[in-house]
């Protein structure tokens, strides 16, 4: 967080490697635009692939995380799981498994 407020505060320019090590990128892809591109989109293929309910529940715990104790963490975790484990995108991650396919799972439905 220190060098979050730093860059927001002094506006400091930076480089690829100083980013990586501060933790504002998880890695450095060569390769130019095209190669970010190239990787973004695989990376969005893999995500998409999994299960709807698993990635917006992670984004929601690792959110949460950040402001919470461990035990507030673990307790809204277990919230979460509960939740998850009522959808069919538990089975079908389980039928995906013992298929060695890559389950196929609903979209979430709109707000």
């Amino acid at each position: 967080m220190s060098a979050i407020r730093e860059m927001a505060f002094t506006g400091r320019e930076f480089n690829a490697e100083e980013a990586l090590r501060i933790g504002f990128i998880s890695r450095i892809v060569p390769g130019g635009r095209e190669g970010v591109v190239a990787t973004a989109l695989e990376t969005a293929k893999v995500i998409a692939a999994k299960s709807p309910i698993a990635v917006i529940g992670t984004k929601h715990l690792l959110l949460h995380a950040q402001d919470h104790s461990v035990q507030e963490s673990l307790e809204y975790t277990a919230t979460w799981n509960q939740v998850m484990l009522q959808s069919d995108d538990t089975a079908q991650a389980f039928k995906g498994a013992l298929a060695k396919q890559i389950p196929k799972f609903k979209p979430l439905p709109k707000l």
